[in-house]
């Protein structure tokens, strides 16, 4: 097995690892956020989506870091990747 192929597909596990526990994690606490904050209806929407933003960002270190990892060749097989080229 190519070491590139490998490298990339580690990383590309680790982001879904990380954008699905987000994501659960998310689901898991908004009956909470209304028992303890005493929230609900926009509030509670707003306060969930802005959970969002954060998984977005880990997206983008996701990309910096696999470029990294898998160098150059990576960024250029992956042409929507922002990473340095």
């Amino acid at each position: 097995m190519n070491a590139l192929v490998l490298r990339s597909a580690i990383v590309a596990a680790l982001g879904g690892l990380l954008f699905g526990f987000d994501t659960a994690v998310i689901s898991g606490t908004t009956q909470d956020l209304e028992r303890v904050y005493q929230i609900s209806g926009f509030t509670l929407g707003f306060t969930v989506a802005t959970a969002r933003p954060s998984a977005a960002s880990e997206l983008e270190f996701l990309d910096v870091f696999a470029i990294h990892v898998a160098g150059k060749a990576a960024a250029e097989a992956c042409p929507q990747s922002r990473g340095p080229r």
